[in-house]
């Protein structure tokens, strides 16, 4: 895991040593810069495989034709190096490995890689750069062009320190504040700075760049023959082959853990397969309040008595300071208390010497775990058998019961089933807001275009919308920039794609059963110490940002008085005021993420702008 950038163009004035400066934290064991005719390459190294100093970027051919710079990690690099043994290699590193495959298969290489990445590929030869992104960009490439200037970089900020202008996007950040939409689409909250999306590369040939998808999910299920057994069978041999690849490390690998399955499954599977004293496990904990993730998974990790478990206390301070600094940090509006906590998490990993840390993100998505799925499977399924989904609905009801006292009926299911195209909240309430300016509205509310869905069926374009545009987007890019700014780099094996594209081919009525989300990966767990964990639904709330944000409700009424001079244009603070006095007066007003949007927004136009 590393810091990349380079720039090409006519303006050579840029500061070499500001843009290693801004992107130590991502690569703190070494800095290197190449440069060129008309250009430069520069990289900051957090040595996970190979830490020898060969390993050092930017690298090269033997002949130094072609130069790459590379952040993240190809996991069957060592498969694809027997396959590459003519190559002269001279490294350990997956880095040349991607070199090699390159020279062997050209843009193509892509296909053969099963990783987190992005990278930048320096060809003489073809006199093109080829940068690219992994298929569900777990690795940030942001990118600025004009016809005299091309700039790419792992983080936003050293683009903003090359250019030295800062203007704001007001289509994203519409989008955000209407819809609370982050990382949907390749623009950023930056005007003209750019972002890979998941599965795209480019080629920059002749000041021109061309982008190309060059993978995608798509449904097969009428080549699905096997029964629940066959299933789980193939499953698990999958899920181990993926977990195997994902424990490749030269450097200390620990585990970030919560109290849910997914992260469990990951320690259960880890203590099976890993001597028990060499794990280590890493917990923030909101103490003495409902959402405790150490209390709550307490009585699972006694299970593992030889695992090191370090808990990192999330203590309320100024709600506002804290907002600012992680809003700095993610060059964009933070996604919620959360985004606190991890970073407080990140730092204890670092402060016990771990660069590596494993989490269980994306099994939601891919295994079915949210609330809305369901409820769109007994839509489908009322559209052909009413008394089938019922049955279904009775199963829904009786499970979710247990956490939410708000069920949504089954007629409320079956008659008004919600839309495509907007952000829901894990329970499927809309985060949308509508406390805009008339005018901003106005000149930006048509301009969300349509999704191309892959499926008839809702459940799985729901899955494709969460994975590719709502739900995994914003998460990875939260978890890079608050890991990464500890020097700590996080590995997400549900989101291994051969493993998605499998569960992607499960027909939707063997994938949710029995009214339970994640069927198959609470079957998967049955045989395992997770037993507590089985009858569980997904707790949706996991900080205590509501309460937060109502105990500050003074300093955030300050705000609402006094805000930064760039939103005053964009929001009608009469709206905004009377719904901020309503959710503080009311008990019942569960969603603070209004407020949130707002706050977050003002902030990072004070930050950056």
């Amino acid at each position: 895991m590393c810091g990349i950038y380079g720039y090409f163009g006519i303006d050579g004035k840029v500061s070499k040593e500001a843009i290693l400066q801004l992107l130590m934290h991502r690569g703190p064991d070494h800095q290197e810069i190449k440069q060129f005719d008309n250009g430069f390459l520069a990289h900051t190294r957090l040595s996970i495989i190979d830490i020898d100093k060969r390993g050092h970027q930017p690298m090269a051919t033997l002949d130094k034709k072609i130069w790459i710079v590379f952040n993240g990690e190809i996991y069957n690099y060592k498969d694809l190096k027997k396959q590459l043994s003519n190559y002269p290699f001279h490294t350990k590193t997956d880095t040349e490995v991607i070199l090699a495959a390159y020279e062997k298969w050209g843009i193509h290489c892509l296909e053969h890689f099963r990783g987190m990445f992005s990278f930048a590929i320096f060809d003489f030869r073809e006199n093109h750069i080829f940068c690219a992104t992994d298929r569900f960009s777990i690795k940030p490439f942001y990118y600025y062009h004009t016809p005299s200037t091309f700039i790419f970089s792992s983080e936003i900020k050293p683009i903003l320190k090359t250019l030295n202008q800062k203007s704001p996007n007001y289509d994203s950040i519409y989008r955000y504040l209407r819809w609370g939409a982050l990382n949907d689409t390749p623009n950023t909250f930056f005007k003209d700075i750019r972002q890979l999306r998941p599965a795209h590369y480019f080629l920059f040939k002749e000041k021109k760049i061309y982008i190309q998808k060059y993978w995608n999910l798509t449904e097969q299920n009428n080549t699905f023959k096997l029964n629940q057994k066959e299933t789980l069978e193939e499953l698990q041999h999958k899920i181990d082959e993926t977990f195997k690849l994902h424990m490749i490390s030269d450097a200390k690998l620990g585990l970030s853990l919560s109290s849910g399955l997914d992260s469990n499954f990951i320690l259960n599977w880890m203590a099976k397969h890993i001597t028990p004293h060499n794990i280590s496990c890493f917990t923030f904990s909101y103490k003495n309040t409902t959402y405790d993730e150490a209390s709550l998974n307490k009585h699972i990790v006694k299970k593992f008595p030889k695992i090191q478990h370090w808990i990192t206390p999330v203590l309320k301070g100024n709600i506002l300071d804290e907002l600012k600094n992680d809003v700095y940090w993610m060059e964009e509006p933070s996604l919620g208390l959360a985004t606190h906590g991890a970073q407080q998490n990140y730092k204890t990993a670092k402060t016990k010497g771990f660069k590596v840390l494993l989490d269980g993100q994306g099994a939601d998505e891919i295994f079915g775990g949210y609330q809305y799925y369901y409820q769109r499977h007994i839509y489908n399924l009322a559209k052909k058998n009413l008394h089938q989904a019922r049955k279904h609905y009775e199963d829904f009801y009786k499970f979710h019961k247990k956490v939410d006292n708000i069920v949504p009926s089954f007629k409320a299911i079956v008659n008004n089933q919600a839309p495509f195209n907007y952000l829901q909240a894990n329970d499927a309430s809309a985060m949308d807001s509508d406390f805009l300016n008339l005018d901003f509205q106005k000149t930006f509310e048509n301009q969300t275009k349509e999704i191309s869905l892959p499926s008839p069926c809702p459940v799985k374009n729901s899955i494709y919308l969460d994975l590719f545009y709502f739900k995994i987007p914003r998460l990875l890019r939260y978890q890079d920039k608050c890991a990464m700014s500890q020097s700590i780099e996080v590995r997400v094996p549900f989101l291994d794609h051969t493993l998605v594209e499998y569960l992607y081919h499960i027909p939707t009525h063997v994938l949710l059963q029995q009214g339970t989300p994640k069927y198959l990966l609470r079957q998967l767990a049955k045989n395992t110490k997770l037993l507590s964990l089985l009858n569980e639904p997904k707790l949706y709330v996991s900080t205590p940002q509501r309460e937060w944000v109502k105990a500050s409700k003074d300093i955030i009424w300050d705000r609402l008085n006094h805000p930064s001079p760039h939103i005053k244009e964009l929001i009608n603070f009469n709206t905004l005021k009377k719904q901020f006095t309503e959710y503080c007066n009311s008990p019942s007003l569960k969603n603070s993420f209004f407020i949130w949007k707002y706050l977050n927004t003002d902030l990072w136009f004070e930050n950056f702008i």
